[in-house]
C-alpha cells in the first residue's frame, strides 16, 4: 500500500510545516479604541487600570480600582513562558557546560529543539554518545516541554548554524522547512 508510505512521510512535515508556521506568525490584537477604558495588562500579567479622561463637563463615576496584588512565583518556575530566544540562549549555555562540548548552535521548531554540539576533536567513539546524552539531558533540565535532539555530525550542525544564522538575520523559519524537515528525519527517526 503505497499510499500509506506517502501518509507517514507527508504527515509529520505538514504538522511540522503548520508548528513552524503558527509559532512564527504575529499575534493578532484588535486595534485599541480610544474610548476603551477598561484594565491592561502589564508585561508582569498583572491588570492596570489606565488613567481615565473624562470629557469637559462630566464628572468621572468611579475612581480607578486599585491594582490587583500578584501572585508570588513559585520557587523555580517562571510565572510565564520565555520567549524563544530566552530560551535558545539558554540551552546554548547549559551545552556549551557540558565537558567536551566546544560550542554549540540550537534551533528551536516547535516544540523541539535541535542542538548541534561542536566536541573537542580528541573525542571518539563512544564518549560522542555519551556527550550527545549528557547535552540532551542538560537542555532538557533548561525548559521543560521541549523535546531534544543532538547531534555531532560536522555536517547537521553546520545546516543548523546556518538557519540559526539565517533567522536571526530575519530570514523567515518557513523559508528553511525542506532544511529543518531532512533535519528531524534524520534526528528523530520514525520508531
Amino acid at each position: 500500500m503505497p499510499w500509506i508510505a506517502t501518509l507517514r512521510m507527508s504527515l509529520p512535515l505538514a504538522v511540522l510545516i503548520a508548528s513552524v508556521v503558527s509559532g512564527c506568525a504575529p499575534s493578532a490584537a484588535p486595534p485599541e479604541s480610544p474610548r476603551d477604558t477598561g484594565p491592561r495588562m502589564t508585561e508582569d500579567g498583572t491588570q492596570r487600570p489606565e488613567e481615565v479622561q473624562t470629557p469637559p463637563g462630566e464628572q468621572a463615576d468611579k475612581a480607578p480600582a486599585p491594582r490587583p496584588q500578584q501572585a508570588p512565583q513559585q520557587a523555580g518556575k517562571p510565572a510565564s513562558p520565555s520567549p524563544p530566544d530566552t530560551v535558545m540562549r539558554q540551552m546554548n549555555d547549559a551545552a556549551r557546560r557540558v565537558p567536551g562540548v566546544e560550542g554549540s548552535t540550537v534551533v528551536l521548531v516547535g516544540r523541539t529543539a535541535l542542538v548541534g554540539v561542536d566536541l573537542d576533536h580528541k573525542i571518539t567513539g563512544s564518549k560522542i554518545d555519551s556527550i550527545k546524552q549528557s547535552v540532551k539531558e542538560a537542555v532538557e533540565r533548561t525548559d521543560g516541554g521541549y523535546r531534544v535532539a543532538v547531534t555531532a555530525d560536522v555536517d547537521l550542525v553546520a545546516r543548523l548554524r546556518d538557519i540559526a544564522s539565517g533567522v536571526q538575520q530575519g530570514r523567515p523559519v518557513s523559508t528553511f522547512t525542506d532544511e529543518i524537515a531532512d533535519i528531524l528525519s534524520r534526528l528523530l527517526p520514525e520508531t
